[in-house]
């Protein structure tokens, strides 16, 4: 490797670390003002960044929601590779990524909430708010793109982990895509069913129960053995 490849890499890793720290302190300003209330100058004075900088990395907030959103599903299917890769049956593997799914959700929750209430998912034409106000811009719809790209991939992993159930013998045959699809729903709507719920939760009771009500409906009876515990 050169020095300019040297010089570049370093700057593509200086440039990365100060998104991150920006998305973070976006993130945590949101949660304790939400959407509404937040402005650049606060994200910038929280990141430690000049307001000039700041929009160097994002243009307005809405992009970084937007990104805030996409890099959620990047770490939940970063989690969801290292679980298909583990040296374990898939009926284990699957245990492990409702587990991971339902801890991250709970420890997303209070971000998760003020994103359900805020003003701003209604607003965008085709966010997870439902019905719009106005038209997407043409930047929301390219950002919309990209989280419909980051969602695919992540059910892409799961669906290779009920893949690899089918080629064991323990799932039976089935459309994976819609398998992995419902999956999420389930998982969705039990996460945001916590969010309106007082109740303290177990997470392993929790998983338990969502892993053996799915596992019913994909085990392939003739093997008992893939069956949950």
């Amino acid at each position: 490797m050169t020095i300019r490849d040297l010089r570049g890499e370093r700057e593509r890793l200086r440039r990365e670390d100060s998104r991150l720290s920006i998305l973070q302190a976006a993130e945590g300003l949101i949660i304790k003002k939400g959407y509404g209330a937040l402005t650049m100058d606060d994200v910038a004075r929280e990141a430690q960044f000049s307001k000039a900088t700041l929009y160097r990395y994002f243009k307005n907030k809405g992009e970084l929601i937007f990104e805030i959103a996409a890099n959620y599903y990047r770490r939940v299917t970063a989690n969801l590779r290292e679980i298909r890769d583990e040296d374990s049956r898939p009926v284990e593997k699957l245990r492990q990524a409702i587990r991971f799914v339902l801890r991250f959700g709970q420890e997303k929750r209070n971000l998760s909430r003020v994103l359900m209430i805020d003003e701003f998912l209604p607003r965008s034409s085709g966010s997870p708010g439902g019905a719009s106000e106005r038209p997407a811009s043409t930047e929301e719809k390219k950002f919309l793109g990209v989280l419909k790209a980051c969602r695919k991939e992540m059910l892409d992993v799961g669906s290779e982990i009920l893949k690899d159930g089918i080629a064991a013998g323990e799932f039976r045959a089935m459309d994976v895509m819609a398998g992995v699809t419902f999956l999420e729903a389930a998982l969705q709507g039990y996460l945001q069913g916590e969010l309106l719920s007082q109740k303290k939760h177990d997470l392993e009771a929790e998983t338990e129960l969502i892993h053996g009500f799915f596992l019913h409906g994909i085990m392939d009876k003739r093997n008992v053995k893939g069956g949950s515990r």
